[in-house]
Formats: structure tokens, C-alpha cells, sequence
């Protein structure tokens, strides 16, 4: 087995102690306490913590490249409010659920069964009350018997809490949306701009009427606003980024943003 990309386990029988009296994955606590954390790794493998613009409290701690690529695809999703990730599952019901399967429940080589997990919970707010959902994320490639057993017990798990379940696969997850993401994310917060806030204003509403017309490339327009209001080059492009990822302008993230050609702007905004 390849060094790293295996956790240190977590056992059911001590379920009670390292999850429920340490406070670990409770919802809806915005500051959820994964069970797996980007240090249960001993070596190698692809990891990493992130904070996310949806909470200053949250730590999303993402455990593969696919899992990244979702994680930063949500925040195209004007509809999640909240991400946790790494989830537990109560072993006394996934274990009761093997065993009606008739599944192995997923152990360690001693035999010992360990504590199962869900990829993220995610909050939406697509009703009259917002409702979680659980979400496994896995490259296609992986789809093995043994995983797709395991994911059986996951599915059935939620099924049973009445909470909806959705296996997400790498080839899903648009390369695109996560690239545009990447660009701006780290423009949410006001403070990351080279400004105060009217000077942000002013040049929101400088540039919308004129990036909304669909015909002016983007990056040029920005130098424009600029050059017009006395900027230091780059400081309108860094607001039109906190324009798009924080919502003040709809954009259409499956698209490209391309320096040179129109923003993807949607219909409707402000």
C-alpha cells in the first residue's frame, strides 16, 4: 500500500470517547470538529486544511484532490450556508446495517471495526428551512466492490436519518468552476482589498454597467476604471473579484473568466 493516504483508524468501540465526549462532527455547530484531520496522516499523500469564506471558524480539512475540488466548487453554489467535512458516523448503527447487508463493516487488519465517515455535510438553503445533505466524494477509478460496499452502509446510514446522500465522482466535477473559483476566493473578505470601502463602491458601480453590456473584455475594463479614478493598476480587478465571489454580481461559473473576453455575467443583478 502506498505510504499516507491511509488515516490512523479511529475504532468503533471507542466511539464514546474520541467523538462524543471530545464534541467531534456536531450539527449544526459552526465550528464542527472533524474526525479525521489532515494530522491523522502518518506519511505521504495529497491533503490539506483550508479555511472557507462561508465561515471564519471553519477548517475544512480535505483529504484528497477530488475532495479539494468539491470543497471549492460549493462556493459557486449561492445556496450552501455551511460545510463540514469529515463527518463520524454512530458505529452502532453502521455496524447494525453491515450486518443486515450483509457486509464486512470496515476494519482494521487486527479485525478491530472502525469508525466510518462521511466526506462533507453540506447546508443548504433551497427550501423554507435549511436542510443538510450528506455528500461522498470519490474518483471514479476507485469504485472498486470493496468501496462500493461501503458506501452501501454510508448510503443506507442517511437513508435511515432521512437526510439526503449523493456520491459525487471526480469526472463530475467541473475543472472549470473550480479554476474560476481559485481565482477570486481570496478576494471574499473586504479587508484582503487595496482599499476602503467607498473607494470599493465607487468602482462596483463604475464597472458593473460597463461589464454588464457583455461586449468589453474584462481585464482591459478594469485598467480603464483605474487609470479613470486614479488607482494603482490592479486595484478595480481585485474589487471585481470580491464582486463576484462574495455574490454582488451573478456570475455564470461554469464559464471561463478570461482576462480578455466578457465576464459571464447572469441576468440579474444589482
Amino acid at each position: 500500500m502506498p505510504r499516507g493516504r491511509y488515516p490512523i483508524a479511529k475504532l468503533a468501540k471507542d466511539y464514546d470517547r474520541v467523538v462524543v465526549q471530545k464534541g467531534l462532527c456536531e450539527l449544526p455547530d459552526d465550528g464542527h470538529k472533524p474526525l479525521v484531520t489532515v494530522l491523522s496522516f502518518s506519511s505521504l499523500g495529497f491533503r490539506t486544511a483550508m479555511s472557507s469564506p462561508l465561515s471564519a471558524s471553519l477548517t475544512a480539512h480535505v483529504l484528497s484532490t477530488p475532495e479539494y475540488s468539491y470543497f471549492v466548487s460549493l462556493h459557486a453554489d449561492r445556496t450552501v450556508l455551511r460545510i463540514a467535512c469529515q463527518h463520524a458516523l454512530n458505529p452502532a448503527e453502521t455496524l447494525a446495517i453491515a450486518e443486515e447487508l450483509g457486509l464486512d463493516h470496515p476494519a482494521i487488519f487486527s479485525g478491530s471495526e472502525t469508525i466510518m465517515s462521511t466526506d462533507f455535510m453540506v447546508l443548504n438553503s433551497t427550501s423554507a428551512v435549511p436542510t443538510w445533505r450528506a455528500v461522498a466524494v470519490k474518483r471514479q477509478k476507485d469504485l472498486d466492490r470493496r468501496t462500493l460496499q461501503k458506501l452501501e452502509i454510508e448510503r443506507v446510514y442517511w437513508q435511515r436519518r432521512g437526510v439526503k446522500w449523493t456520491l459525487v465522482l471526480d469526472t463530475f466535477i467541473s475543472k472549470i468552476v473550480v479554476r474560476n473559483i481559485e481565482m477570486v476566493w481570496r478576494r471574499y473578505d473586504r479587508a484582503s482589498l487595496p482599499c476602503d470601502n467607498s473607494t470599493t463602491d465607487a468602482v462596483i458601480l463604475w464597472l458593473y454597467p460597463r461589464i454588464s453590456a457583455g461586449k468589453r473584455a474584462f481585464a482591459p475594463t478594469c485598467l480603464a476604471c483605474d487609470a479613470e479614478m486614479g488607482l494603482q493598476p490592479g486595484t478595480a480587478l481585485a474589487i471585481a473579484y470580491h464582486a463576484i465571489i462574495s455574490g454582488i454580481w451573478p456570475v455564470d461559473f461554469r464559464q471561463p473568466f478570461l482576462p480578455n473576453q466578457p465576464l459571464p455575467l447572469l441576468p440579474s443583478a444589482p
